[in-house]
């Protein structure tokens, strides 16, 4: 139940986090969102790890399908800011979720996909899967037990941001017991935080490596796979094994550059400027083009991803196109600003703030000095 609320800024995805026009007897307030787009509300923990499954064997919340019901929408939870696996909500309730009616969903930890024996866990997301618009579902009461329906509540701590950047937030509290947690809503897969990677049509959440070396002088990101030295932390519908069309190597990213969905490959050791001039990479339009991206180096700091560079435009990355080209690929190119910068991420994103089509993305690499 939310108690009180500070915004400092978000983009136009509905949602409330103190909505109190759907609410359970007892409780003043529930969280609203409107599931498109692959958007997301996610819950993690600002102390590390939350739900140790040696110690919990149960999640349950409360859910709402508010005037329409029956949406498409799944439940992930997170390791390291990660997601394990995810499942749909109608299937751990056995059916649909009901229109105007409050029903709770009990989640048994020890067989949910992905959650080992002794798993500790640091948070969640609740994400549209329709990857279009649905109605208005309400979420409330998030606790954890030993066993089902027998002790503890989840206190959260609530960012949100929909759409774009992962430092962007407006934050609410949310009444509770238990550990104290962060939330995040938001329009693409996860900002800042995750390693999923996804289709247009599934955006089924999977771990993403691939071989290479340690970043460093003129190293690889992505080459047919993502280097295993960097992480996918993506929160936009896309494929890392796209096969067609391809610049070089047998598989490219294709990307749903929609309402300000993004991709974001980290590395938890770093660029060093001193050795790295910026990044390199090709866009291809795909059948349509026409779309517009920006790019940025980041730095993860306390858990936000911080811009080491501007927001650089498309016609700035990518040899003076104002759009991306159909069928096409052209080069792009990220640079330091500075010489003592410091960054650990890539982030290509959406400016629009509206459906683009796909386009696709390749041979990501650190460019030497």
């Amino acid at each position: 139940a939310v108690v009180s609320t500070q915004s400092t800024g978000s983009w136009a995805t509905p949602r409330s986090l103190a909505d109190t026009t759907v609410v359970r007897p007892g409780s003043p307030a529930s969280i609203s969102f409107t599931p498109q787009g692959w958007n997301a509300v996610y819950l993690g923990c600002t102390s590390g790890s939350c739900i140790d499954t040696s110690k919990y064997s149960f999640l349950e919340f409360w859910v709402n399908g508010g005037s329409g019901g029956n949406q498409n929408v799944g439940l992930a939870l997170l390791q390291n800011q990660a997601s394990v696996g995810l499942k749909k909500i109608s299937d751990l309730l056995g059916r649909a979720i009901p229109a105007n009616s409050w029903v709770k969903v009990t989640v048994n930890l020890s067989t949910f996909p992905g959650v080992t024996s002794g798993m500790v866990l640091n948070g969640l997301w609740i994400q549209d899967q329709a990857g279009s618009a649905q109605s208005k579902i309400y979420l409330d009461g998030f606790d954890y037990y030993s066993s089902s329906s027998s002790s503890g509540s989840l206190s959260t701590t609530t960012t949100t941001t929909t759409g774009t950047k992962p430092a962007s937030t407006s934050t609410t509290t949310t009444t509770g017991q238990g550990s104290s947690t962060t939330t995040t809503t938001t329009t693409g897969t996860k900002p800042a935080s995750t390693s999923t990677t996804g289709t247009p049509s599934t955006g089924t959440a999977t771990s993403t490596t691939g071989s290479g070396t340690t970043p460093g002088v003129s190293s690889t990101i992505y080459d047919d796979s993502l280097n295993s030295a960097w992480q996918d932390w993506g929160w936009a519908g896309r494929n890392l094994a796209n096969t067609s069309p391809v610049h070089g190597g047998s598989r490219s990213i294709s990307f749903d550059a929609s309402f300000y969905g993004g991709l974001y490959f980290y590395c938890p050791g770093g660029l060093d400027p001193s050795k790295s001039s910026g990044v390199s990479f090709w866009l291809n339009g795909g059948s349509s083009g026409g779309q517009t991206v920006k790019a940025r180096l980041v730095k993860l700091v306390g858990g936000n991803s911080v811009p080491q560079t501007d927001d650089i435009p498309l016609n700035t990355l990518c040899s003076g196109y104002n759009t991306l080209p159909a069928n096409t690929w052209v080069s792009c190119t990220l640079s330091f600003t500075s010489s003592s910068q410091t960054s650990d991420g890539i982030q290509i994103m959406d400016t629009k703030g509206a459906s683009q089509p796909t386009l696709y993305v390749d041979d990501i690499k650190v460019l030497a000095k």
